[in-house]
């Protein structure tokens, strides 16, 4: 089965990569939007608009139209609850910290959520952004602003985001840049992986590039382990997880090939290193040698969705227990034609 469900999941990220790269980047909005653990009037109101509106116009305009962000939560990192509602319903690819130390308005122990963002406009469909849910309440109530990256690079469209926080208290933004696919090819800057860091949470300078793949990449997921920095990626050419290590937050290479489907997120439990992907449900790989061989323990439980299910981010809580937050789209929207 395995082999008729790696193509279909490489044409949605193909198809996803195509589509974004063509889409215009806006500022961010100053008016932040108030998300319940369970919106019914919110949801409900864009569900209306979803029946509305979703046409192949529509999704070749903002592919994340389809796309919505849930939040899962675990005692040991293999069963999971997920929850009714999305925390971000129009986006894609999130990842998930809970802060250590204060940040810019974010106190400890909030949860940041980043995401591509493709929510709903009042007339039309939004261009896409980095967007961000934060809960200062352990995941009960989100409020829904955006952020903003300033860089200097061909096309400039943020995906992928993967946030480390610094032990000052600074977080720094991994990601992949979209824009360089507007000219309908695969330039060399398609392979790379670029860093930046923020005081505040909200605004993101550039630092520089991390990692160069000599086929398209995407996807970064990185993270601190055993006194080295750990990326995991999705090489889009052998359809497979890879990983990559470096004793510097900036210089990685690769030093495996899990030869396994997915989006990758790594996380350190019971002193093992544990990579999650998604190939007909969310997977989970464990390394008991720092990295060099992942073997698969299964699908994890509890997260039941009509629909795809993908681009998983774990953190471990600091009150116990874990949170992860991941990519949906309904099945009715992937054979919109």
């Amino acid at each position: 089965m395995k082999r008729y469900l790696a193509p279909f999941l490489f044409f949605l990220t193909v198809f996803f990569a195509i589509n974004i790269a063509g889409i215009t980047w806006f500022l961010l909005q100053p008016d932040s939007v108030e998300i319940s653990e369970k919106p019914e009037e919110v949801i409900e109101v864009i569900e209306d608009v979803k029946e509305e509106a979703i046409t192949q116009d529509d999704i070749n305009q903002n592919p994340l139209y389809t796309h919505d962000t849930y939040i899962a939560f675990s005692e040991d990192g293999f069963d999971w609850e997920l929850s009714d509602d999305p925390i971000a319903p129009h986006a894609s690819v999130p990842d998930i910290i809970e802060l250590k130390e204060d940040i810019g308005d974010f106190q400890s122990g909030t949860l940041l959520a980043y995401y591509v963002d493709g929510q709903i406009g009042e007339d039309q469909l939004k261009d896409t952004q980095l967007g961000l849910s934060y809960s200062s309440d352990s995941g009960s109530t989100w409020t829904r602003i955006s952020a903003e990256v300033s860089f200097e690079l061909e096309g400039g469209v943020i995906a992928d985001p993967s946030l480390v926080e610094l032990e000052d208290g600074r977080l720094r933004l991994y990601f992949y840049n979209f824009g360089v696919t507007k000219s309908g090819h695969q330039p060399a800057e398609a392979h790379i992986f670029y860093s930046a860091i923020s005081n505040d949470g909200l605004t993101f300078e550039i630092e520089e590039e991390v990692f160069y793949s000599g086929t398209v990449a995407t996807d970064p997921d990185v993270i601190f382990y055993n006194d080295k920095w750990y990326l995991s990626y999705a090489d889009q050419e052998s359809q497979s997880m890879k990983i990559a290590t470096s004793d510097d937050p900036w210089s990685f290479q690769v030093i495996t090939d899990t030869h396994e489907l997915g989006i990758p997120t790594m996380i350190e439990i019971d002193e093992e290193l544990v990579l999650y992907g998604c190939d007909g449900g969310i997977t989970k790989h464990v390394s008991t040698d720092n990295g060099n061989k992942f073997n698969l323990a299964g699908i994890v439980d509890g997260l039941e969705y009509e629909g795809l299910m993908c681009d998983p981010s774990i953190f471990e809580l600091s009150d116990g227990g874990y949170v992860m937050v991941l990519k949906t789209i309904d099945y009715e929207f992937l054979t919109i034609k």
